[in-house]
């Protein structure tokens, strides 16, 4: 592979200039109130690949690869959650999109988060699917994990070994997810695959340097978080004990119009393995979110 750009999208892509920065975009459907779809570390357009379709049914759907990631530039810059989610509010400017309902993945889950405290008129409602940024981490804590995710953490990964870390992601890694290592091991030949290791090691500690964990109570818009019932990845197996679901429900109380759905026989990329379940929960949540949202003006 000599480029990102040689990277197989299921669905054709477009760019836009945001901040003197080439993002790459899909945008499929049609309605008022479009649907962001913001993928989580190491991910890409593809990995909402089982859920495009569905929601551009009745919904218009942007999904886009945050810089760094995907066919979007990767420059130097400091790939914090702060400059991810100015990067999504500047393709929202660049599509003339007043207002969206953000569906975030993981770590893109926690840049939703942040747009929404940072712009909260700009955001109707948010999905947040395996969120980021609701577990807390120690000082300590965090320096151990920022301490394993160097530049060669991805850079050296063998091809077992990152078989292995995509099998984490999944209760049971269905076929059609082969892809994903497949990508994965064609992008180390790719011309800037060393600049993407930074990439992920400043992702890394931009989730753990910027949680939202104390300003959760100030997420005003309507929120869905969906977990899938074996997510392997959060809270994290190494430091903490417990499930997803009880460290949601711990902190529900102070978080207001929130629900959370917990997915069967899915894993941390809940979408991508439990696809129809998945999408059918969020268009139910959409669909009765939409009308108020629709009808509340800019800034309400």
């Amino acid at each position: 592979m000599q480029s990102f750009l040689d990277l197989h999208y299921p669905i054709d892509v477009a760019w836009a200039d945001v901040h003197g920065l080439r993002i790459a975009y899909a945008d499929e459907g049609s309605g008022e109130l479009p649907l962001v779809l913001i993928h989580g570390l190491s991910g890409y357009i593809p990995m909402w690949g089982k859920n495009i379709d569905a929601l551009a049914q009745r919904h218009r759907v942007i999904a886009l690869d945050l810089p760094g990631y995907g066919k979007s530039d990767k420059p130097r810059a400091s790939y914090s959650m702060r400059f991810f989610a100015d990067s999504v509010r500047g393709l929202l400017d660049r599509l003339e999109i007043p207002r969206a309902i953000l569906v975030g993945h993981s770590m893109g889950a926690q840049v939703s988060m942040h747009l929404a405290l940072a712009a909260p008129e700009r955001v109707a409602g948010l999905v947040l699917s395996s969120p980021a940024g609701i577990e807390t981490f120690g000082a300590a804590e965090s320096a151990f994990i920022a301490s394993l995710v160097t530049p060669g953490f991805t850079r050296y990964a063998t091809k077992s070994t990152i078989r292995a870390r995509h099998q984490a992601n999944f209760h049971n890694m269905p076929d059609d997810a082969g892809f994903l290592v497949a990508d994965r091991i064609a992008i180390r030949s790719a011309r800037k695959f060393r600049a993407y290791c930074h990439v992920i090691k400043h992702s890394v500690r931009g989730m753990l340097n910027e949680p939202v964990h104390a300003d959760l109570g100030r997420l005003g818009a309507p929120t869905l978080i969906v977990f899938g019932d074996d997510d392997k990845l959060i809270p994290n197996p190494v430091l903490h004990r417990g499930t997803a679901a009880e460290m949601v429900r711990a902190e529900l109380p102070r978080m207001p119009q929130t629900e959370l759905a917990v997915l069967r026989n899915a894993g941390h990329i809940a979408q991508f393995e439990a696809a129809e379940a998945w999408n059918a929960t969020v268009l139910e949540f959409v669909d009765r979110v939409l009308p108020s949202a629709v009808a509340s003006p800019i800034g309400a």
